[in-house]
């Protein structure tokens, strides 16, 4: 188990690698139309470089980063992201843990 000090420093860290890095993104909820949230910030990577990435999602295949603040319900499968205007439908949703903690989600979506 991490320190109290060190799991902040961690935790900080990555919400200031999506807050930096990430993008803005609107999520649409399936199941509940008032879960949906416009321009959360996400990690958006998209499967052109990682060749298992590729070979499991498909060429068009994202993985999302999501801090676990922005949602009051854990995303699921088949919701959505709209990055760019392009609609982006969950496949798989992974909870991110740090001391037993959950600190954010990452969602895999398929592409071609």
């Amino acid at each position: 188990m991490l320190s109290t000090a060190t799991y902040s420093l961690v935790n900080g860290a990555f919400h200031t690698a999506i807050n930096l890095l990430g993008m803005p993104a609107d999520y649409i909820c399936i199941k509940d139309a008032s879960r949906n949230k416009s321009g959360i910030i996400i990690g958006f990577a998209g499967g052109n470089s990682d060749e298992k990435l590729i070979q499991s999602m498909g060429i068009e295949g994202k993985t999302i980063t999501a801090k676990v603040e922005d949602f009051a319900f854990p995303p699921e499968k088949f919701d959505q992201f709209v990055i760019n205007g392009q609609k982006h439908v969950a496949d798989s949703v992974h909870v991110v843990h740090l001391n037993g903690n959950i600190i954010g989600y990452k969602i895999m979506t398929r592409g071609k």
